[in-house]
């Protein structure tokens, strides 16, 4: 399913620091437990950030560099619970794996 079909969407632009909380709030009325986002342009890796019902977790470049790249996964509360193992690849991918019952 792709989220933002609209081209005109603002949230397709200038990467996540300042959509998360809309990305959560479309999350939420839309009843998505996972939604991958690319491009977000974060700096460093590994971050984990709690917002109301979801966490997020990204990779993105080394803080140095200039913010490209980047991948996030947003996970509902309900699967975050469930996440087993997470590592970073490279900026444009890692991997988890959630143990469900």
């Amino acid at each position: 399913m792709c989220v933002f079909e609209d081209s005109r969407n603002p949230l397709r632009y200038f990467g996540m620091n300042d959509k998360i909380d809309d990305v959560c709030e479309l999350m939420k009325n839309r009843r998505l437990d996972i939604l991958c986002v690319n491009k977000t342009n974060r700096k460093g890796n590994g971050g984990a950030i709690k917002r109301e019902t979801f966490d997020s977790y990204w990779s993105g470049v080394d803080q140095s560099q200039r913010g490209c790249h980047g991948v996030e996964f947003i996970l509902s509360e309900r699967l975050s619970e469930c996440l087993n193992r997470l590592r970073i690849c490279e900026s444009k991918a890692f991997w988890f794996q959630l143990k469900l019952d």
